[in-house]
C-alpha cells in the first residue's frame, strides 16, 4: 500500500468481505455457546495433553486465512497512520473514527466469553483474576445493579450544577464544567456548531456523607468484587470488630482511630462515566494497577487491551517515563499483535485484570459504570504500577489526582486488620490466603516501611511487621528480618 494512505485503505477494505470474530459486534447477538475463544482452545489443549486425546480445533480454510491476512494488513496500515498522527488532534480522531473496526481485531490475546452470571462464576473460579472476561447478560447471578441512565434523565440522579472535570479529547487538557453545560456541548454538536469532545471519568458515586447531598445514585457491586476487593474486606472487618476485639488486637488502636482510617479509604469502585461521541483515551493502566469492571449502560465502547506481561509493562513504563514522547515509538505500535479489540454494547460487562494496558474509543454518546478494585491476589502488579506512578509524580508527568488515593496506607491497614487477624483467628482457607499475601506484604515493606508514615508511626509499622514475621516463620523458616 503506497504511503499507507487512508484512501487506499478504504478501497482495499471495500473489496474484502467482513469476517466477524468472537468478540466482535455481531457476536453480541445469537448463540455464543458455539464460539470458541483462544482461552478455551488453550485450556482444551492443556487438558488433551494430560489425557493424550486429540484437540478439536478447526483448521482455517484458505479463504479464511486470506481474509485474515487482508484484515491484518489493513490494521497495520491504520496503526502506522495513528502512530504518526498527533494523538487527540482532528486527524488522529478521524482515523480512529473511520477505521477502528479493522484495528487490531485478529490477535490471539485470550478473551473468556460468558452468557450469564452463573457461567461467569464457573469460569472465574476456573481461570481466576488474571483473565479477561466479557459478560453478555448482567443478571442477578452476576450481581451488578445500576440505574437505567440516559442523557435525558441525568437530572433525576445528579447535581447538574456541580463542577466536574472533563477531558477534552481534542486538546488533551482538562476543563471544569457542570453536567448541564456538558449537555449543552452535545446540543452544539447536534446543531452543527463548533464543539469540544468531552469525557468525564472522575464522577465517583459511593454514598458518602458528602456525595449523598449531591448525587443520588445507588450501585450494587458485582458479587465477585464485593467479596475479593481489598477495600471492601477492610470495611467489613472494621464493621464487625466489637469493642473487646479492637481493644485486644495486637496493634492497640483505639476504635475511633480505626474508624477514622477506614473513612480515609479510597472511593474508586463506583464511577459513572459520561462520554461524548469520538472520545478517546490513549494507552494507559488504571490507577494503582487496579482491576477494572466496565459496564455500558447506554451507548457503546470499543476497547483494545493487552495483557500485563513483563515485556508489555516494560514498554509502557518506558513510554510513561519519557518526557519527550516524540523520541519514542507509540507503545501500541510496539505491542501491535499483543492487543485485542472488543466492543462493549449496552448491557454488556467487560472485566480486566490488574495492570492491564488498554485504550478506549467511544463511537456514540455513552454512559458507563466503571469500578476500580485493589485485589490481594494481584499485589505484585499493583505495587509495580504504584512505583511507576511515584516516578511519574517525581518527574511531573502525572498528577496526584490520577493515582490511587492512600494506596500504601490502604495496604498497611489491610495488613493490620485483615492479614494479621486471619493468621491468628481465621478459618483454614483464610489462613492459607493470609500466609500467601502476608509473605508478599512482608517482602515488599520490610525495607521501605519508613517511606509510608502517614497513618502509622515507625513504631507501629515495625511492630506490625515483626508480628507478621513471627506468624510467617512456621511456614517460611528462613524469612529475613526487617531492615
Amino acid at each position: 500500500m503506497s504511503n499507507d494512505s487512508v484512501a487506499e485503505l478504504e478501497f482495499e477494505h471495500s473489496k474484502s468481505p467482513e469476517v466477524v470474530h468472537g468478540s466482535e459486534k455481531n457476536d453480541f447477538l445469537g448463540n455464543h455457546n458455539s464460539v470458541k475463544t483462544v482461552t478455551d482452545v488453550v485450556c482444551q489443549d492443556i487438558s488433551s495433553r494430560k489425557n493424550n486425546t486429540p484437540v478439536n480445533t478447526k483448521i482455517p480454510s484458505e479463504n479464511e486465512q486470506e481474509d485474515k491476512r487482508i484484515r491484518m494488513k489493513q490494521s497495520a496500515s491504520v496503526l502506522n497512520q495513528l502512530s504518526r498522527a498527533p494523538r487527540g488532534k482532528d486527524k488522529f480522531i478521524g482515523i480512529i473514527k473511520n477505521h477502528h473496526e479493522v484495528l487490531m481485531k485478529d490477535s490471539g490475546v485470550p478473551l473468556i466469553e460468558c452468557q450469564n452470571g452463573n457461567e461467569f462464576k464457573t469460569k472465574y473460579n476456573s481461570h481466576g483474576v488474571n483473565a479477561v472476561y466479557l459478560l453478555y447478560n448482567n443478571d442477578s447471578d452476576f450481581g451488578l445493579e445500576t440505574p437505567q441512565l440516559t442523557f435525558e434523565n441525568l437530572f433525576d440522579y445528579f447535581d447538574m450544577k456541580k463542577k466536574r472535570t472533563f477531558y477534552n479529547s481534542k486538546t488533551g487538557s482538562d476543563v471544569a464544567m457542570s453536567l448541564h453545560k456538558f449537555l449543552k456541548e452535545i446540543e452544539k454538536r447536534d446543531n452543527g456548531n463548533k464543539y469540544r469532545i468531552l469525557n468525564n471519568v472522575s464522577t465517583e458515586v459511593s454514598r458518602t456523607e458528602v456525595s449523598r447531598k449531591e448525587d443520588r445514585i445507588d450501585i450494587r457491586l458485582p458479587d465477585f468484587m464485593e467479596s475479593s476487593s481489598v477495600v471492601r474486606q477492610i470495611r467489613r472487618k472494621a464493621e464487625n470488630f466489637t469493642e473487646a476485639e479492637a481493644n485486644s488486637a495486637c496493634w492497640k488502636n483505639e476504635k475511633t482511630e480505626l474508624k477514622e482510617r477506614v473513612k480515609e479509604l479510597a472511593n474508586v469502585e463506583k464511577y459513572i462515566i459520561f462520554s461524548m461521541e469520538d472520545s478517546f483515551m490513549d494507552v494507559h493502566v488504571d490507577m494503582g494497577g487496579t482491576a477494572v469492571v466496565y459496564h455500558v449502560i447506554s451507548g457503546k465502547k470499543v476497547i483494545w487491551y493487552a495483557m500485563p506481561t513483563d515485556e508489555n509493562l516494560k514498554l509502557f513504563e518506558e513510554w510513561e517515563l519519557c518526557k519527550d514522547k516524540r523520541e519514542m515509538t507509540w507503545p501500541v505500535k510496539e505491542i501491535e499483535n499483543g492487543f485485542r479489540r472488543v466492543e462493549v454494547n449496552p448491557g454488556v460487562t467487560f472485566v480486566m485484570p490488574s495492570a492491564c494496558l488498554h485504550l478506549v474509543y467511544t463511537p456514540v454518546d455513552s454512559l458507563v459504570y466503571g469500578g476500580n478494585f485493589l485485589l490481594a491476589e494481584n499485589f505484585d502488579e499493583s505495587i509495580r504500577i504504584a512505583k511507576l506512578e511515584k516516578k511519574c509524580l517525581e518527574n511531573k508527568s502525572l498528577e496526584t489526582n490520577n493515582t490511587f488515593p492512600n494506596f500504601w496506607n490502604t495496604w498497611f491497614l489491610y495488613l493490620e486488620i485483615c492479614v494479621l487477624e486471619d493468621l491468628k483467628n481465621g478459618t483454614e482457607e483464610e489462613k492459607r490466603t493470609a500466609l500467601r499475601v502476608g509473605k508478599k506484604l512482608y517482602d515488599e515493606f520490610k525495607t521501605c516501611y519508613r517511606e509510608f508514615q502517614e497513618w502509622y508511626s515507625t513504631k507501629e509499622t515495625v511492630d506490625m511487621l515483626n508480628e507478621l514475621r513471627s506468624l510467617l516463620e512456621q511456614e517460611y523458616p528462613n524469612i529475613e528480618n526487617i531492615h
